[in-house]
């Protein structure tokens, strides 16, 4: 706009000094009635203010006429290429010089609307993956269970010791089989669910002693032991569900990924009014940094082998870190010399 204004203003100076000259020229001549242009040359000096105003008048019309032209084409070729990042064409934007600004803009929308699209179809396609390799595992435990439980129903003379082993195999497999529906349904969630929170205040201190005592049990069954440095009646405001799953989450993934006869660390310290600081260290294999970075991927499994039991559908980070996220906060993972410490920071 600045622009049209600047063009506006020198085309009407060079009118006036080019009309400045012409009446100058046309004073200096002697003019006859005879003359051909006589008439035309006592009109403009009978009617000059009238004939410099309507020149005036049709200059700024010709300058309107062509800016609008100008910025009619500019916003058409703007709509095409906005239509171009829409319909995730690879190719770079080119706009003409004078929407620069627009340009970088709209490359910097198409480079990120790509890179979300690969992200997108990359956790699709592990999720797929996923899913096809659990569908397959379910069949395994499944047929066991029914093979043991038809054994003991066919076979009634069977001894007690038999019968027992054969309940605790099948016993094992009803487990495993659980633990695998569990994560369709956690699958399932994670996709359909859209997380609101219900803030409320909670003594972090309470929460995280009860919670680390409920994981006694699968501390024991890995011999690990766990130590906690908390700070005394650390209140934050939070959803406390929510909030519990995340620390749930956490535990599990660092119950999976210790080593045995190590020990888990949680430290919380209180950070303004109502937020803190926890981190939870364990010990176990470094994680490469290519992985580090991509842990709180959706579907993302340190182990991608469906025969390991650790991990489950690799949503638990992910869910951990939304969570958080919508609290406010972040949540981080660092990892060297076989310990990994994941932080978590919630402002208050």
């Amino acid at each position: 706009m600045r622009q049209f204004f600047i063009k506006l203003l020198v085309s009407i100076v060079v009118m006036g000094l080019l009309f400045g000259a012409a009446y100058w020229v046309c004073s200096r001549m002697i003019w006859y009635e005879t003359m051909p242009l006589y008439p035309l040359v006592h009109g403009v000096h009978v009617y000059m203010a009238q004939v410099f105003l309507g020149l005036l008048l049709l200059v700024v019309l010709v300058m309107c006429w062509r800016n609008f032209r100008r910025f009619a084409m500019l916003l058409d070729r703007v709509v095409e290429a906005v239509g171009e990042v829409y319909e995730g064409r690879d190719k770079a934007v080119r706009l003409p010089d004078e929407l620069g600004e627009v340009e970088n803009q709209l490359n910097q929308m198409m480079l990120k609307a790509r890179v979300d699209r690969e992200q997108a179809r990359e956790a699709e396609q592990r999720k797929n993956d996923l899913i096809v390799y659990m569908a397959h595992d379910l069949k395994t435990p499944l047929t066991s269970v029914i093979g043991y439980l038809t054994l003991l129903y066919d076979e009634k003379e069977l001894s007690g010791e038999l019968k027992d082993k054969y309940l605790g195999v099948a016993l094992r497999k009803s487990e495993r089989l659980e633990e695998l529906i569990n994560e369709f349904f956690e699958i399932t969630r994670f996709n359909l669910s859209h997380m609101e929170l219900e803030i409320s205040n909670v003594n972090m201190t309470v929460m995280l002693e009860q919670l680390m005592y409920e994981f006694r049990p699968m501390f024991d069954e890995k011999r690990l032991s766990y130590q906690l440095e908390l700070e005394p009646d650390l209140e934050i405001s939070c959803d406390v569900d929510k909030m519990e799953r995340v620390f749930d989450n956490l535990l599990k993934n660092a119950v999976n990924y210790s080593y045995e006869n190590s020990r888990i660390t949680v430290r919380a310290l209180r950070l303004g009014e109502r937020g803190m600081e926890l981190t939870l260290m364990n010990h176990g294999r470094t994680i490469p940094p290519e992985k580090l970075e991509r842990i709180f991927e959706q579907f993302f499994r340190m182990e991608s082998a469906r025969t390991s039991r650790t991990g489950g559908a690799g949503l638990g980070l992910a869910i951990a870190r939304e969570i958080v996220q919508l609290h406010g906060g972040t949540l981080t993972c660092a990892s060297e010399n076989e310990t990994i410490i994941f932080t978590l920071r919630i402002e208050g």
